[in-house]
């Protein structure tokens, strides 16, 4: 079990790096006039920081898929609903993310 929710933490944390690389804005563009603008870059420290971040929070939900799927796969009984399992990660994960947001 714990291999196989390992595996998720680190193909998940991989995949979010990538995409944050590919998303997380590297210079912040200011309009002065209608022709002309300034362009200034963050600081390397800061953007590393950011891929970072998010690369956490996506082993962090790779992990709890992980998990998940790990139990739905080695679950014989009926099917349960998680509905509120579900709706406390959402909610949590939701929260999280919205945090992160005010922190920049």
């Amino acid at each position: 079990m714990e291999k196989t929710i390992l595996k998720w933490i680190m193909y998940s944390f991989f995949l979010s790096l990538a995409l944050s690389v590919l998303f997380v804005d590297y210079k912040i563009i200011t309009p002065i006039d209608v022709e002309s603008y300034t362009t200034e870059y963050v600081p390397l420290s800061d953007y590393i920081i950011s891929l970072i971040r998010y690369s956490i929070l996506g082993a962090f939900a790779g992990g709890i898929a992980g998990w998940r799927l790990y139990k739905f796969k080695n679950t014989r009984t009926q099917p349960n609903t998680y509905y509120v399992e579900m709706f406390v990660g959402a909610f949590c994960l939701a929260m999280i993310i919205g945090v992160l947001s005010f922190i920049n």
